[in-house]
């Protein structure tokens, strides 16, 4: 089991939990704490440190010298549930800012994972949530410990504490005992579906219905059926609009109470039955059918009815539900199963984290690993939307995959965010009757852990009927609905060959004090070390604006509106186009978030010293270009007495 994003919070959250309203991210309110050291009293705890009075607050704390070696230093502690939900709260800090990891084995230094977090040379509050799955051992025995990414560092650490955390108390199922899905993306096409009207908009024979409230499914109110005996039946029914050839769900409650244990359940359309007639048995509890159909036609009409008999049969209706069949199932997850995916890696529903509703999906998977999947119908020609909500510690993937041809229509990388994030993308089915929909862990990645929820595919209306202009985005990929000439295509944007252009957008970032924020590229990276400002390529979707927003977040932790970058100039460089922007914002840089694999460190500079560095070749040439073009206008945004 993985730990889950690492978010930095305030202290008074964590002091004052026990008084504060518990949200999803919270400590428990009765907390049942594994260890809490504020090393006041000279132990270090671990196995090897020292106590130094450097503390936050001048008060003691715990320093370790990490060798950069993948070094570690840790304690055995007991007391651990084993898949029980933890909460890991410190403060840090760090000589360098860097990575550094926390990680959990069982006592034998067998099974074990590991989180990672972004140190600062200032002291910062980290909590870190985890659910420990079976690494502890029988007795409840863990071995806790620090370990070094490969980075030589001085870390400091103080108020280290781990605490159970209480289960999440369930908030009410939207719809849950209304007759509703429990998605809020359903539509129940059935008014008065639970009886709480009493018999609005049902019809049916005189004396043999009646609403009752002494038993009852969901709500205050149930639909009773009693047959008149002489093989007669008593009978309710409804008319309901639907699309044709579309699919439906429908579900309801029955119990039975008295006479024969069978009913019957008609569903019919233009007076010619869908499904024909189904006898079904009651129970003497209450038990849920589900059906789903494929209507030929534009309305159907549902018929409850008891038994012809002699004698009198009674039965109970409630909570019925007629929705259109979403093209992917249970992507809310407000089933509070898996159902409809096939998952690995011991993923599951969670209520620990969730977008909306009651439960989430916490998917686990490591090295390329196959976390959750689920196959969706597409008709061939059709535009569709996925679009769903993601929060994570780690990259991912998810990826649109054809299951007859193999036609990759997305296969796209997700970077850590630190809040729930929502992803849309549109594709076109061009020879698939199947496609399948798959997310999978970051390669390379130890201790990938993400959360999902909202998972959504729906295909896009054509307005072709309405007097709109088809495909007027080009996003479908194609020249569908339009008429083209010669040599006319539809390319990517982002596309960087012969002929074709791209866009790329970056930023300076300035403080308006004279100081300008650069990043350092990663070792992996082309021109390694070298200092530049952030920046990126256009996606599919996005305008100029929107991507600038995007990369500065992703690669800087910094969060701005599209609209407060200002343009600075446009330019084509060979096979690109590039638009230059500016943000003014002074982001300490202890606040600074790096993007693992990308960036490794980050500077405010002055103005001096960025040219300093162009000439000594540490900015990447075609950056120290553009700067020395655009530090006029840089220089005139300043504020006096820095210009």
């Amino acid at each position: 089991m993985k730990m889950r994003k690492i978010i930095a919070v305030l202290s008074c959250l964590l002091m004052l939990c026990t008084l504060l309203p518990m949200t999803a991210f919270s400590v428990s309110a009765a907390e049942d704490v594994v260890f809490s050291w504020d090393f006041e009293d000279g132990n270090t705890q671990l196995n090897g440190g020292s106590v130094v009075a450097e503390g936050p607050d001048g008060s003691k704390c715990f320093k370790w010298t990490a060798t950069g070696g993948w070094s570690s230093i840790y304690k055995n502690v007991s007391g651990v549930e084993k898949n029980g939900d933890y909460v890991i709260s410190f403060k840090a800090k760090a000589s360098v800012a860097g990575t550094m990891g926390i990680t959990i084995q069982n006592g034998g230094w067998g099974s074990y994972y590991s989180e990672k977090f972004q140190t600062t040379t200032a002291w910062k509050e980290y909590t870190i949530e985890t659910n420990v799955g079976d690494h502890p051992t029988s007795s409840g025995g863990i071995l806790f410990k620090f370990q070094d990414q490969g980075k030589a560092m001085d870390l400091w650490v103080d108020d280290l504490k781990m605490v159970k955390k209480a289960s999440a108390t369930p908030e009410e199922p939207e719809g849950g005992d209304n007759g509703e899905s429990g998605d809020a993306s359903v539509e129940n096409l059935v008014a008065n579906g639970d009886f709480e009207a009493g018999l609005t908009n049902w019809t049916g024979k005189s004396g043999t219905k009646e609403i009752v409230t002494n038993d009852v499914h969901g709500g205050t109110q149930a639909l009773k059926l009693t047959a008149p005996g002489q093989w007669g039946e008593a009978a309710v029914s409804k008319a309901i609009n639907v699309t044709p050839n579309k699919s439906y769900v429908i579900k309801w409650w029955s119990k039975h109470v008295s006479g024969s244990d069978v009913f019957n359940m008609y569903i019919i359309g233009d007076y010619t039955a869908v499904s024909g007639q189904n006898w079904m048995s009651a129970s003497t509890g209450w038990v849920e059918h589900t059906w789903t159909i494929k209507p030929s036609v534009a309305a159907i009409q549902l018929k409850f009815s008891t038994e012809k008999t002699s004698n009198t049969s009674s039965i109970l209706i409630d909570d019925v539900v007629v929705y259109e069949k979403p093209m992917l199932e249970n992507g809310g997850f407000e089933t509070g199963t898996t159902t409809g995916w096939t998952v690995y890696n011991g993923s599951t529903v969670t209520t620990a984290a969730k977008h909306s509703g009651n439960y989430g999906l916490h998917a686990k998977g490591n090295g390329w690993a196959g976390i959750a999947y689920q196959d969706i119908p597409v008709t061939n020609g059709r535009t569709y939307e996925l679009s769903f909500w993601y929060y994570n510690n780690v990259g991912f993937n998810y990826s649109i995959k054809g299951q007859t041809s193999g036609t990759t229509y997305a296969g796209t990388w997700k970077n850590n965010t630190g809040e729930w994030t929502q992803v849309k993308h549109q594709f076109l089915a061009t020879d698939e009757s199947m496609i399948r929909l798959n997310f999978s862990g970051l390669s390379g990645d130890t201790n990938p852990n993400f959360y999902l929820d909202d998972v959504q595919i729906k295909e896009l209306k054509d307005p072709s009927n309405d007097g709109y202009i088809v495909n007027g985005d080009f996003e479908v990929g194609t020249s569908t609905g339009w008429g083209v000439h010669q040599n006319t295509v539809v390319v990517d944007k982002n596309a960087a060959y012969k002929g074709e252009y791209g866009l790329i957008v970056c930023v300076w970032v300035y403080d308006g004090k004279g100081k300008i924020l650069l990043t350092q590229r990663a070792p992996e990276k082309t021109f390694a070390g070298t200092w530049e400002n952030s920046g990126g390529a256009v996606k599919a979707g996005e305008n100029s604006r929107q991507a600038i927003a995007r990369e500065l977040f992703e690669e800087t932790g910094i969060k701005a509106d599209p609209k407060d970058f200002e343009l600075l100039s446009t330019r084509r460089d060979k096979d690109s186009f590039f638009d230059f922007y500016c943000l003014k914002n002074a982001t300490p840089i202890e606040d600074i978030v790096l993007l693992e694999g990308e960036t490794t460190a980050a500077k405010w500079a002055t103005f001096a010293e960025i040219r300093e560095m162009i000439k000594n070749r540490e900015i990447c040439r075609i950056i120290g270009r553009q700067f020395l073009h655009q530090e006029p206008q840089l220089l005139d945004r300043q504020e006096p007495g820095y210009r």
